[in-house]
């Protein structure tokens, strides 16, 4: 309760706060990496089946080579972060450890790069909307979902089927809106990123 409490004083005020807002820095663990990689891949195989029968957006810019070199150099941060852990922790935590400030950094980088070569994917109005639409489908999900469980005739084959459909349906939209989330804060922190280095 306090701690809907504290969000709701911190919306209030970012509502109605005079002044620019302020965009706070970022706290990210290794599965944050592992969703941006994933979905780029994916993103990045769609283009190239699209490509074969229509035409698809070109890339605003060519960064590939320092993509690489980010990515090259977060895989190294990254072992280095998951190397110093405790055994027990990597057993009890493989994927939620807490990346090191400048691996951090150096993910938020790759981000930069991906984001400035399809801003209409990556950017933070398109990541916004995205987040936005997901969270709306894994709520819409689970509606359907209790209401054909509560609604369901015994013995029912469609609706059993029916319930299955809409459970994955759930649990897809809801790996997608944590996914969305995710990168998210990162597109939040390339903009923190790009504001200090404004500012100096």
């Amino acid at each position: 309760m306090f701690f809907a409490v504290y969000v709701a004083l911190v919306r209030f005020r970012a509502l109605f706060g005079r002044g620019q807002t302020v965009v706070a820095p970022q706290t990210f663990i290794w599965k944050d990496s592992w969703f941006l990689l994933w979905h780029f891949f994916l993103w990045g195989s769609v283009r190239w089946v699209l490509a074969h029968f229509t035409t698809v957006t070109p890339l605003a810019c060519n960064r590939s080579s320092e993509l690489v070199s980010h990515h090259q150099r977060f895989n190294e941060l990254a072992e280095r972060d998951s190397t110093s852990r405790p055994m027990e922790e990597r057993i009890m935590k493989p994927t939620r450890y807490r990346l090191a400030e400048d691996t951090a950094k150096e993910l938020c980088l790759l981000y930069g790069c991906i984001a400035a070569m399809a801003p209409w994917q990556y950017g933070l109005p398109a990541r916004l909307r995205a987040r936005r639409r997901m969270r709306h489908a894994s709520g819409v999900s689970l509606i359907v979902f209790i209401g054909a469980c509560a609604l369901s005739p015994p013995g029912s084959e469609l609706f059993g089927r029916f319930i299955l459909i809409s459970l994955l349906s759930f649990l897809v939209a809801i790996a997608g809106w944590r996914a969305d989330s995710s990168l998210c804060r990162m597109a939040y922190e390339v903009e923190r990123l790009e504001q200090n280095k404004e500012g100096r």
